[in-house]
């Protein structure tokens, strides 16, 4: 027995030396001797395993085999004979015997000590590696986000409420657009309008008794919102969605942003959505409908932050991937005069 702690310190030291000797940790150990590399995470998994595994075959307490046995007699007298018992072993035990088992029985307890000490510290580093991981992602979605923010706002002095003032459809008809919407809200508790703009869809919403709050990255835009006596915010949309808590909102309206969002942005925002949706939440997203010659070459151009083109079918596949199921997917918003007839929009109805 005395030979094995050797034997284990050994090779947990042989061990520590193969680990630090690696340049790129998350990048050469094989656990599984396939000679594919292995990343940060499927190492913490594999960690996780073999420690649940020796917790599983390590008992806290020492086991009985380990502890001297006590001399015990199962005779009516016999709390006069165990007495007599030990005075017999203590006679006839060599006393270079006992030197050794007692021995073996502090170096029991040591090793027993040890292992369990050992577990306690490989599950704490654990738990903190997990814990800096969880950080090291945060800040880098906190990076993508400001860069994102940065790239909408670093426009040179374009000011996009200015944009909108003189391109944009009137109130009225935008609100006549967006009125048939209000429907798929009703009996939610609070809807949020990413994108609110100057609150055409939160004033449709506060005149069906609907909570509703709007968010906008431009200040102008908000200001004129809180004019209205309506609850809005500057931010961004992806930004404020994480700030908010998982299944925060009942709906979700996105008039005309998803199309100023590359593929990147497009996931990211639909993921939060998702996550922020509470069960059976609706994601409401119009936009334009580039289905339609008249529309790309008159109306989606025109716009110098919409992004590359998404088609209605490749819209749905992303929101699809994310986890929604699409209950409504139609051309909304039909063009004055066209034959044959077009649509301005194409309006996808989503529910968690």
């Amino acid at each position: 027995m005395s030979k094995y702690p050797g034997i284990v310190m050994n090779q947990i030291r042989n061990s520590v030396r193969a680990l630090s000797d690696s340049p790129h940790i998350d990048m050469k150990i094989d656990s599984n001797n396939t000679g594919e590399p292995i990343h940060n995470h499927e190492l913490l998994q594999n960690n996780h395993t073999i420690l649940t595994r020796l917790k599983q075959r390590v008992t806290p307490n020492m086991p009985v085999a380990f502890i001297p046995g006590r001399l015990v007699s199962r005779f009516v007298l016999g709390k006069w004979v165990v007495p007599f018992r030990k005075i017999g072993a203590r006679l006839f035990t060599k006393w270079y015997v006992d030197a050794y088992t007692q021995q073996q029985k502090h170096l029991n307890q040591d090793v027993w000590y040890g292992i369990n000490s050992l577990i306690e510290l490989v599950d704490n580093q654990n738990q903190l590696i997990n814990a800096l991981l969880h950080k090291q992602e945060g800040i880098t979605q906190l990076q993508e986000d400001l860069k994102a923010i940065q790239r909408k706002s670093d426009l040179n002095g374009f000011k996009y409420s200015d944009f909108a003032s003189r391109f944009s459809a009137s109130e009225e008809v935008i609100k006549e657009n967006y009125r048939p919407y209000i429907s798929n809200f009703e009996g939610c508790r609070k809807v949020l309008d990413i994108g609110c703009g100057r609150g055409y869809f939160l004033e449709l919403l506060t005149e069906a008794e609907i909570e509703a709050v709007g968010v906008d990255s431009d200040p102008e835009l908000i200001a004129e919102c809180k004019r209205k006596g309506l609850t809005a915010y500057v931010d961004d949309g992806n930004t404020f969605l994480d700030e908010q808590e998982d299944n925060s909102f009942n709906g979700i309206f996105a008039g005309h942003i998803i199309e100023h969002l590359n593929l990147v942005e497009k996931l990211s925002f639909l993921r939060s959505c998702y996550s922020k949706l509470d069960k059976n939440g609706v994601l409401l997203i119009e936009t334009p409908n580039t289905t339609s010659v008249y529309v790309m070459h008159n109306l989606y151009y025109l716009d110098p932050t919409h992004e590359k083109p998404l088609f209605p079918e490749a819209l749905k596949h992303l929101a699809e991937m994310v986890g929604f199921k699409v209950s409504i997917s139609t051309l909304s918003g039909q063009i004055p005069e066209k034959a044959p007839i077009d649509y301005y929009n194409f309006t996808l109805i989503l529910t968690k």
